[in-house]
């Protein structure tokens, strides 16, 4: 019925049976620590804080618990269920019952007080002052003092589904889910902040994350996630076009033929109703005038205050959008499929009748020259004075908006799923159809703006199950050549992927090749058994590494691996280490010391062990052979002189061999850029721990992850820039190596 998450790795789950259980989702087997009976009827709540559980039942009582064994370390009981059960900061409990009462109690579990209402208790929270928020079934929401005095009793005038609060500074405000599906925020005092319709049906949960966004989740099948200080207004019909101008009022068109302008926190300045239809764009002048269009086939000007300063209605249907230049210049289209010049005083100037159905969006550009979007599939560019310059007709539906940006770059949504770039000739300069993800449901485009720095905002439609989204795609991603490997670079899972691949190949590589070249002396130097040892030194070169990456893994296991058995039966360690599980950093730790716990650790440590013994064999096989071809004659020399085999092994043994050194450094370098099997061997292809997936990625690790959503568009191209980019990393550091072994290797 319940369950408390301590971290990814952990969590408690309460049933319906009473009893409660301790899960640890690090083990691959045997993750259930302990089960405890301890309650006889379904657990309600569940809380940990520093390492104790506190658990509420419908048995009428509420416990606190040893979190490492489930053992009860005292119980208080109500004559009615405990519906919640909340703790403050000194580690006093407080719980809401049924039986109508709200219990707070000390850390050893004494009553310190008991509030008492007629109406049962459903909710109770606590903030950072120690004051207590408890919910009951009228609606009501009782703020208690730290002595269980009432403070200040809220009216919700509904039936609360959920609650939850939240703290700026030393101030709590409440977050309230009514049956209705509305969400109402209340500040210290019990005001309403704001009251909004969420979702259309009653909610399943609301949460608060760090940031003190709320979220919520309605029957609805929706999430919602809201900013604490939005702003919220209702308005008497449905919006159909908005626009805001620079003081930071905003304008809003009503389905009613109403326009509305508010202030920056939503309050009305008026409203005046304009047209005989819904308002369907608005645009706001260089002189500060506000122009409408309307199904009612009209277009208005109107000054700041809503007086209308004239009205034009030459088009027979629907004007589905205006656009103003910088000479005040006013241009429409209709779905009488026209499309208009206006004067600054509402006399038309030409009309242009060439596309063939409606016309749905226009723009102009600085040189006065128009673009429009048609139903028609077509995109056209007229002169200043109405002439057809070019018609695009690569669409496969209407096209539904056009925008042109500062730099006169032209951009156009569509019906067939699509957001194009056309250049200034009419041209095709790229396309990009992220939209089409669903072969159930089609998804047009249906509307796109600009802001001030050029990035433009896409807005897609209800279809099926896929709900309408924004897109911001921003200007440099648009205008570079490059957009794909800037956001390659951009993002963290590949600079996480660049670290990780930076520590093997610079610690695996200089480490596996002095072992081995060590390895090779040894076995160079003795004549029985010298053949078994090259047998078994080369056994991984001709292993299957996933298998000994599996290996590997049970060696490392902690619960009964090899590794961890010699650290407590032969070292002593009170318990094995946890060289698999998942990385847990301090949320205390910053900078250097913090970066180092999330990349240097025991799953990193473990894997470095793995590939460092997988590389030897051929290193040695190769060392040795160079090993064996040296003339003796310079052993023999060095050993009448006396000479310590340190330095023989440094004056000698090093320079013959050092083509070999190269060889192998160099090719280890570039095995060490390309590691990923050694990865999935150990950790599975969710390359990493358990509950921490990806922590190990490397380079190669992304370029795979990256086609294996492959069916997201976009993903392929990022693939692809993250090959490119690994391999020029390996092309300089391979050169950088030939260029230090022309001086270092001796031939």
């Amino acid at each position: 019925t319940r369950i408390f998450a301590v971290s990814p790795a952990e969590v408690y789950v309460g049933s319906h049976d009473g009893t409660l259980s301790r899960i640890d989702l690090t083990r691959n087997a045997d993750r259930v620590r302990w089960t405890e009976a301890v309650h006889s009827e379904p657990i309600t709540a569940i809380v940990h804080a520093s390492n104790i559980l506190y658990t509420a039942s419908e048995d009428g009582t509420a416990k606190r618990l040893n979190a490492q064994d489930g053992a009860t370390i005292w119980t208080h009981t109500h004559t009615g269920a405990v519906q919640s059960i909340a703790v403050d900061v000194r580690g006093n409990v407080y719980t809401a019952s049924a039986d109508s009462t709200v219990a707070s109690l000390n850390p050893e579990g004494d009553v310190r007080y008991t509030f008492t209402h007629d109406a049962p208790f459903t909710h109770v929270r606590v903030n950072p002052n120690r004051q207590a928020y408890a919910v009951s079934e009228d609606g009501l929401i009782h703020r208690l003092s730290v002595d269980g005095d009432v403070m200040r009793v809220i009216d919700t005038e509904g039936s609360i589904e959920h609650f939850v609060i939240g703290s700026e500074s030393i101030r709590t405000h409440a977050y309230v889910a009514l049956s209705t599906g509305e969400v109402v925020r209340y500040d210290f005092d019990g005001d309403i902040v704001w009251r909004f319709l969420l979702h259309d049906t009653p909610l399943q949960g609301i949460t608060l994350d760090a940031s003190g966004r709320l979220y919520t989740i309605g029957t609805d099948g929706m999430i919602h996630r809201t900013d604490p200080k939005r702003v919220f207004t209702s308005l008497d019909a449905g919006a159909m076009s908005v626009a805001n101008n620079s003081e930071g009022h905003v304008f809003v068109g009503l389905e009613d033929g109403t326009l509305v302008k508010l202030n920056a926190a939503a309050e009305t300045l008026w409203t005046q109703t304009i047209h005989g239809a819904a308002i369907t764009d608005i645009v706001i002048g260089p002189d500060g005038f506000i122009y409408t269009a309307s199904a009612d086939q009209h277009i208005a000007k109107l000054d700041e205050n809503g007086v209308v300063d004239w009205m034009n209605s030459e088009h027979t249907d629907t004007v589905s959008a205006i656009t103003i230049d910088a000479q005040g210049h006013v241009y429409s289209a209709s779905a009488d499929g026209t499309v208009r010049k206006l004067n600054a005083d509402g006399d038309t100037l030409w009309t242009y009748t060439g596309h063939d159905g409606a016309v749905n969006g226009v723009t102009v550009n600085l040189d006065g020259e128009v673009i429009t979007a048609g139903a028609d599939g077509t995109v056209r560019k007229l002169s200043s004075t109405g002439s057809n310059i070019w018609t695009f007709t690569d669409h496969d539906g209407p096209v539904n908006d056009v925008i042109v940006d500062s730099e006169g770059r032209i951009y156009t949504v569509s019906d067939d799923e699509t957001f194009r770039r056309l250049t200034d000739n009419g041209r095709e300069f790229w396309l990009y159809s992220r939209f089409i993800n669903n072969p159930v449901n089609v998804i047009p485009v249906r509307t796109l703006t600009l802001d001030a720095d050029d990035n433009i905002y896409i807005g897609t439609e209800l279809s099926g199950s896929v709900s309408p989204t924004v897109r911001r795609i921003d200007e440099a991603t648009r205008v570079s050549i490059f957009h794909n490997f800037i956001n390659t670079v951009q993002s963290d899972m590949f600079v996480r992927a660049l670290v990780n691949t930076f520590i093997i190949v610079f610690v695996s590589v200089p480490v596996s090749v002095l072992i081995a070249l060590l390895l090779s002396v040894w076995l160079n130097s003795i004549k029985k058994f010298q053949g078994f040892f090259q047998t078994i030194f080369f056994l991984p070169y001709v292993t299957n590494a996933i298998a000994i990456g599996m290996a590997f893994a049970v060696i490392f296991n902690r619960e009964f691996g090899l590794i961890n058995f010699f650290l407590t039966e032969v070292f002593g360690f009170s318990e094995g280490l946890n060289w698999l599980g998942r990385v847990s950093v301090d949320e205390n730790v910053t900078g250097i010391r913090r970066q180092l716990q999330l990349y240097l650790n025991l799953p990193m440590l473990s894997l470095m062990v793995f590939i460092i013994w997988g590389s030897l064999a051929f290193k040695i096989m190769v060392f040795l052979s160079g090993l064996q071809s040296i003339d003796k004659q310079y052993y023999d020399a060095a050993r009448v002189d006396s000479t310590p085999k340190s330095r023989v092994f440094r004056r000698i043994t090093v320079p013959l061999l050092s083509p070999m050194i190269a060889y192998i450094t160099i090719t280890s370098f570039i095995g060490a850029f390309k590691e990923y099997t050694a990865i999935v061997g150990m950790f599975g292809v969710n390359l990493g721990p358990p509950g921490d997936p990806d922590r190990l990625i490397t380079i190669v690790g992304l370029v795979y992850k990256s086609l294996d959503e492959m069916g997201v568009p976009g993903r392929l191209s990022e693939a692809a820039a993250t090959a490119i980019i690994l391999f020029f990393m390996t092309l300089v550091l391979t050169l950088f190596n030939m260029y230090v072994s022309k001086k270092r290797v001796h031939y």
